[in-house]
């Protein structure tokens, strides 16, 4: 198909040409041949939409054409400029949701197409006239009808890469010289500041610093020659000759120390080729690749670095910062409000306190920048006889500031807005020239603003931060359970009695959370693992933020990490009051959002039923591999020793509990015997000897070290409870789906295991109910995507239901027996597990697995005496029994 294309794409071309471009009469036309052209037979074949409506504050527009999950359109008509459109398509953009707000948004003039990526980069990510369409169709190739990868000419996130690349090559190749890694990494960003000043046009002539590194290569040192180009650009006195002559004062703090550097000629040759790529491409809002990739794993680890994808800050920035300002464009219709709206841009303080390399700094300058613009466009458009004053942009850096602990970060983040002002004041300018605004702008790139006061090198969670309107960022991610590890214990206790509140072991991310709330912000926005709306760390940050006037306004409840560190994540942006009429959770519009990140009302509530005590434990937990033996090895000996039977038993651990088709483990249980008793268990004490005691002696704890032949947690609490039982229900602590499983007493549940001590199915019937699972899903913690069955939120708030009758009760046993039967015999005859025989059956209406559980949940929500409904969640009946059965309790 793709090799039709090019003869389909010269006919469109050759169509276009009889077409006078009138934007109202002939752009559905002109798309309808333009996706034909792509193998379709034309736009509402492949599933795109005409006049799309689209909700723009209180008013209606119309997206001239909206193919979900691909691309809008905005059409123009012929010789239209482009430019004065892209707000109108970032609008129509920014107020989309779900897979309306598409990855590419076109602009198109019948001579031009402009092709963004907004979730990506600012800029275009190509400019493609409609001509040259034939050799360039690969831009557009997203709308083809077979997928095909598109090539865009702009693509600045590929070409930074590239160009970060070239320069660490530089960077590494002096560490393995063993050169003083700070002193390398302030050259390094020196250098940088060069590169990038040669191409946007700081320097005095083109191609200047080109030649010296060429001048090095033949006759001279760099240790002289940019020592003294690096002390020339840090004085405001201008060299009257020689080769500094006219190299103007940069300042900004990026040259006020000087560690001259020798390169060699393969650095040196390395340099030049790094000139010559063009440097005026490459995106400062990530330049935190230099950053991340020049640090060591072990350093990067230990602090929580990571690189945040502008699609993520944009999800910060805009519901926290754009979006209120462009309600107050939007309403502002008078010639002194938009004054006063300009000039109150020009007050906005921003903060970041886990700045990185200033990314999310960057990004918030020119969103600023731009909403300015947006201000000076309505002033022209509704008041031509006004003259603009003002020669400068009202937005300036000493708005910004950003707190970080790492000093070569926060260098870089002084770079990143430094060359953000220049090429944003360049944009201004362009704006201002192609709409003949009566606005005369002046650019003060150079000399650079000192950030040393805004952007500074600390530890935020001990440091005072300074007064700001909107705070903003991605703090550090480090699991609780890591921070004394990573940290230290004296560090760890000093953040636990700075933060009294905080019980057990949040994550690191959630102290930035309280210190953001206790702050003066109006508005807050970050980013956290996904924690923050789980167990501790949740009642740490988002529970306390909303226990505290804090409104979660617009969130995503988890996502998968677009950056390098491995994690979930969740983002959430919150108001401490005038929330705005649209709240929003993972893009969809919602009346409240909880602090489990949860549009529904808040079971945070929920406490402990009495009943429910002592009856859910976690299954025992080894920490050690070597406790487990094949069943071959347990019963040889056996056979060796019947004794031997006292402490060998079959395991069921979470895998094993979701495959009943695999062959069980064996494992050693010394329970809580001496290691004298212990010790009389000949052949299973001497593996353990073996197997397992190198390991702990290795072991942190004290305990596991000492008790080297037990296991790390023996649970005797479940082990009273499960006494005299027959069987006992058991689930993995994190699965798919909340399917409890009877399991018979003879086999010890081991490794991550859920274990309800009962043998009643009428229990289990209601553990595997719809009421139950809902009940779990809006409790319950996550790990990745998946559900993390939590006993103390899950099943000790959980009511079950009193004085059912012996009828109502015996049926529900019948049915979850059937089921438990079903579900198990058909996961061993398919040889597969029970996760994926539910992904294949849960949800089809007409499966036997979907009819079973149907008609459970009927007679269980019966024995409630509740009216049952598909489509209904239960929990705030739930909710309602639960404040039943714990009335005056604390």
């Amino acid at each position: 198909m793709t090799n039709q294309i090019p003869k389909r794409i010269n006919k469109f071309i050759e169509f276009t040409k009889s077409l006078e471009g009138y934007e109202k009469g002939e752009a559905q036309t002109f798309l309808n041949r333009l996706f034909h052209a792509f193998g379709h037979a034309d736009c509402h074949e492949a599933g795109a939409i005409f006049e799309k409506r689209t909700k723009v504050g209180k008013k209606t527009k119309f997206e001239d054409l909206l193919l979900p999950g691909k691309v809008i359109v905005e059409m123009k008509s012929r010789g239209k400029e482009l430019q004065s459109h892209i707000l109108q398509a970032r609008e129509y953009w920014n107020n989309s949701y779900g897979n309306e707000k598409t990855p590419f948004v076109v602009l198109c003039n019948f001579e031009q197409f402009w092709i963004f990526n907004w979730f990506m980069q600012d800029a275009p990510l190509d400019k493609v006239n409609t001509e040259d369409l034939e050799t360039r169709w690969r831009a557009l190739a997203f709308l083809a009808k077979y997928p095909i990868e598109p090539i865009f000419a702009n693509n600045v996130e590929q070409v930074t890469k590239e160009a970060v690349e070239k320069l660490l090559q530089i960077y590494h190749s002096l560490l393995k010289r063993e050169e003083d890694k700070n002193k390398v990494q302030k050259f390094i960003l020196q250098l940088l500041v060069c590169l990038f000043a040669e191409d946007i046009g700081l320097f005095p002539i083109d191609g200047y610093f080109l030649e010296l590194i060429q001048d090095c290569k033949k006759n001279h040192s760099t240790y002289d020659l940019f020592t003294a180009l690096f002390r020339q650009m840090n004085s405001q006195e201008r060299a009257k000759g020689g080769k500094f002559k006219d190299v103007r004062y940069f300042n900004g703090g990026i040259f006020k120390e000087i560690n001259p550097l020798e390169l060699n000629a393969y650095e040196l040759n390395l340099l030049e080729k790094t000139a010559q790529f063009d440097w005026s491409k490459v995106e400062p809002a990530i330049f935190g690749n230099i950053f991340e990739y020049s640090m060591g794993s072990s350093e990067q680890h230990a602090t929580g670095a990571h690189y945040t994808y502008e699609q993520d800050i944009m999800k910060i920035i805009r519901p926290t910062i754009i979006q209120p300002i462009i309600e107050q464009i939007k309403q502002a219709q008078t010639l002194e409000k938009l004054l006063k709206l300009r000039e109150e841009l020009g007050k906005i303080k921003v903060l970041d306190p886990a700045c990185g390399s200033g990314n999310f700094l960057y990004v918030a300058l020119r969103e600023l920048k731009n909403l300015e613009l947006e201000i000076l466009s309505k002033i022209q458009k509704n008041f031509l006889s006004y003259h603009i004053q003002d020669v400068y942009s009202v937005v300036q850096m000493n708005q910004f500031y950003g707190i970080d602990i790492n000093q070569f970060a926060v260098e870089l983040a002084k770079v990143t807005l430094s060359f953000g002002k220049k090429i944003f004041n360049d944009l201004f300018l362009e704006y201002i020239k192609k709409h003949q605004l009566s606005f005369h702008f002046e650019d003060q790139t150079l000399p650079f603003d000192d950030l040393d006061n805004n952007i500074i090198a600390n530890d935020a969670l001990f440091c005072k931060w300074p007064s700001a309107d909107f705070i903003i960022g991605n703090p550090p991610f480090l699991g609780g359970k890591y921070l004394r590890v990573e940290r230290g214990d004296e560090y760890a206790e000093k953040i636990y009695a700075s933060f009294p509140g905080s019980k057990g072991q949040p994550d690191y991310c959630v102290f930035w959370f309280q210190k953001a709330h206790n702050s003066s912000a109006k508005r807050i926005g970050l980013v956290g693992t996904n924690s923050i709306a789980q167990g501790v760390s949740r009642t740490a940050s988002l529970e306390y933020i909303t226990t505290n006037k804090g409104i979660i306004i617009n969130a995503v409840a988890t996502q998968v990490w677009s950056g390098t560190a491995n994690v979930h994540v969740s983002i959430v942006n919150w108001v401490k009051r005038n929330p705005p009429a649209s709240i929003y959770l993972d893009a969809k519009k919602v009346n409240h959002i909880n602090s489990s990140l949860k549009a529904e009302a808040d079971y945070s509530g929920a406490k402990k039923i009495p009943e429910n005590l002592n009856k859910s434990f976690e299954g025992c937990q080894l920490a050690g591999k070597g406790f487990i033996i094949s069943a071959k090895t347990a019963n040889t000996w056996i056979k060796a020793n019947q004794n031997n039977k006292n402490v060998l038993k079959a395991m069921i651990d979470g895998k094993a509990l979701v495959s009943p088709s695999v062959e069980l483990d064996w494992v050693i249980d010394f329970n809580e015997m001496s290691l004298e008793e212990a010790s009389t268990y000949e052949l299973p004490f001497e593996h353990v000897k073996t197997s397992v005691k190198p390991e702990r002696m290795l072991n942190k704890e004290k305990r596991r070290k000492e008790n080297w032949w037990l296991f790390g947690r023996t649970r005797p609490n479940m082990r009273k409870a499960l006494k005299g039982l027959k069987s006992y229900f058991c689930l993995p602590k994190v699965a798919k789906y909340t399917c409890f499983r009877s399991i018979d007493i003879s086999i010890l549940p081991c490794e991550a295991n859920m274990v309800i001590a009962s043998d009643d199915f009428f229990i289990l019937g209601i553990l595997n109910s719809k009421l139950h699972l809902d009940w779990v899903l809006a409790q319950s913690s996550t790990l990745k995507s998946d559900t993390r069955y939590t006993n103390t939120t899950c099943f000790m708030t959980f009511p079950f239901p009193d004085n059912v009758k012996s009828p109502k009760k015996q049926k529900v046993r019948s049915l979850m027996t059937e089921l438990e039967n079903f579900r198990k015999k058909e996961a061993i005859s398919r040889h597969c597990t029970i996760t994926t025989f539910y992904n294949n059956f849960f949800h089809e209406p007409s499966s036997n697995l979907f009819q079973l559980h149907l008609k459970l949940d009927k007679v269980v929500c019966d024995c409630y005496g509740w009216k049952y409904s598909q489509a209904k969640s239960y929990n705030d009946e739930i909710f309602e029994l639960n404040a039943e059965k714990t009335k005056g309790l604390k």
